[in-house]
């Protein structure tokens, strides 16, 4: 089988002749390079043999053309780093001026999405990475960094930041529309605040959940594969995605206390899991690594069943060499017994 078709029969439910495996990861030295970053994809993918294309854009990619200053940086492990960001209070959203979605940093991602179906569409499914709304306006006003801002700002002035949150759709949907002209199979969207640790159930389907399905719905009839990916290791809120409106789900199944088989028993969707992108890519090791990727591929497929795809819950090392990412196709190749093509 094709990845594509691997893919296809999980959608299907059709055994595939073994299951998928992915791995991405950021790459700050070229990510934003409209002629480098390709190349590197495309021997990326060449040389593992991975079955999905999963695009990482740079994590400050949705506000790059906002009013904000960023520290690029020109090295391969490091992260950029947001030197004055475009909210620092409420009052700054009345000042701010909405970009369209299809131009700019958007606009180059899209560019990369179409050179990417161009290149593997017709064997492996490009998805695209989305982050839900809040998420944007998060990173608008201190990401990571400080939460606390956006989660304030959404606690004390809740319809003020509802309108933000629509507009940021609106972008949002036209990027989306933009993905989906350059082929794309589907998205991945990235929901980051569906833990209790950040806010109550409630909370996340007013000012999360109701904007996700708006961007899920939007796009459902026009893609074949889209994914859900809850991030954070603890206090997920699971139960809250079962609904969604995708062919996956995706989380750090080993560290966060919801592992396959518990959500097996809640959903037949696609589970993408099984591998600890922090402990089991640390090495640089073949010989090591190995082995461990093929208990992992066991336990993973008698948690989870033919409906599973192999991958690391987030983005694997930003040092990870290609040749250990093939070792995770090596790991599913062993276990069902193919022979991958020479």
């Amino acid at each position: 089988m094709t990845p594509k078709e691997r893919v296809l029969a999980m959608i299907h439910n059709e055994k595939p002749d073994r299951v998928p495996v992915a791995a991405w990861s950021h790459k700050p030295m070229i990510e934003r390079d409209p002629v480098v970053y390709p190349r590197y994809l495309k021997e990326y993918y060449q040389s593992t043999g991975l079955d999905i294309v999963k695009l990482q854009p740079n994590q400050f990619h949705f506000i790059e053309d906002f009013d904000c200053e960023i520290e690029w940086k020109n090295a391969r492990n490091s992260y950029h780093t947001v030197k004055r960001y475009p909210i620092n209070d409420i009052s700054d959203w009345d000042h701010i001026k909405y970009i369209s979605g299809t131009s700019g940093a958007l606009g180059r991602e899209i560019e990369l999405a179409k050179k990417m179906v161009d290149c593997f569409g017709q064997e492996r499914p490009v998805v695209a990475t989305v982050m839900d709304p809040l998420a944007m306006a998060s990173e608008m006003s201190g990401g990571f960094a400080r939460p606390a801002m956006v989660l304030a700002q959404m606690r004390n002035h809740p319809e003020k930041m509802e309108k933000v949150l629509d507009r940021l759709t609106d972008i949002t949907l036209n990027y989306c529309d933009g993905l989906v002209q350059a082929g794309v199979s589907g998205i991945f969207l990235g929901d980051q605040f569906a833990t209790t640790d950040l806010m109550t159930v409630e909370e996340h389907a007013r000012f999360v959940r109701k904007y996700d399905l708006r961007i899920l719905n939007h796009i459902k009839d026009r893609t074949w594969f889209n994914i859900v990916h809850v991030h954070g290791t603890q206090n997920l809120m699971m139960d809250e995605v079962l609904d969604y409106p995708v062919q996956a789900v995706s989380w750090e199944d080993l560290v966060s206390g919801v592992s396959l088989g518990d959500y097996r028993a809640k959903t037949d969707k696609i589970l993408m899991g099984g591998i600890d992108r922090r402990m089991d890519l640390a090495s640089c090791d073949r010989n090591q690594i190995l082995p461990v990727l093929k208990k992992r591929m066991e336990e993973a497929y008698r948690q989870a069943g033919d409906r599973l795809i192999f991958a690391p819950g987030c983005t694997v090392p930003m040092n990870m060499e290609n040749y250990i990412g093939a070792c995770l196709r090596e790991a599913a190749d062993d276990y069902f017994g193919i022979c991958p093509a020479e």
